[in-house]
């Protein structure tokens, strides 16, 4: 008898994106709250193509485990993707808001 492999979603891709999107957001706080605009292009490039680049990876492993058998989803793993997206979004726009504003004042 032969064992049937059961596909999970990849948490590690997504957990690191979270913890990206989250420093990417606090460095762009920073920002607004008086502190460097490097830490505007600092938050902006870790919300956006970093966090934004495990999403992708967490997408492509998902994809192959999904391509097992036997998959087995879970609601909070979609719903802390979205969070991610939502995380990521918010500290572009925030970082590309506090850069803007520098190079208005140029």
């Amino acid at each position: 008898m032969t064992a049937i492999s059961q596909g999970r979603p990849p948490r590690a891709w997504l957990s690191g994106g979270g913890v990206v999107a989250l420093l990417g957001l606090t460095a762009v706080a920073l920002t607004l709250s008086g502190g460097s605009r490097v830490f505007a292009f600092i938050g902006w490039l870790l919300a956006g193509p970093a966090a934004f680049y495990l999403l992708a990876q967490h997408t492509v492993a998902d994809m192959q485990q999904r391509a097992r058998p036997v998959y087995a989803g879970s609601k909070a793993v979609q719903g802390t993707y979205w969070t991610v997206v939502v995380l990521g979004f918010v500290g572009i726009a925030l970082g590309a808001w506090q850069i803007a504003e520098w190079a208005g004042r140029l």
